[in-house]
């Protein structure tokens, strides 16, 4: 399970929980201030899937501020992908 770090709180998470089900963020809210105002917080992210009246799922809520990556995981690169490249090196070589 990929684990990431939310660019807006700093809070970390795997995207899947571990009975399989798809985990989406929600940057929690601020602490109110002195005065009792709670701040809205910046560039926060909001994966929640957003859909119209149509059901026509148009994306998430707020990319915000973004996700960091935290494991190295490595896709295997496509065979047509490392054919182009030995296509574009051997041309390159003539």
């Amino acid at each position: 399970m990929p684990k990431y770090r939310c660019n807006a709180c700093q809070g970390t998470y795997n995207d899947t929980l571990r009975d399989g089900t798809v985990y989406t963020h929600a940057c929690p809210p601020l602490p109110p201030d002195r005065k009792g105002v709670q701040p809205e917080r910046e560039n926060k992210r909001d994966e929640n899937i957003v859909t119209l009246q149509s059901g026509r799922v148009i994306g998430i809520r707020s990319e915000g501020a973004g996700v960091t990556p935290l494991d190295a995981v490595r896709l295997p690169e496509p065979a047509w992908i490392t054919a182009m490249k030995d296509r574009i090196a051997a041309a390159e070589q003539e």
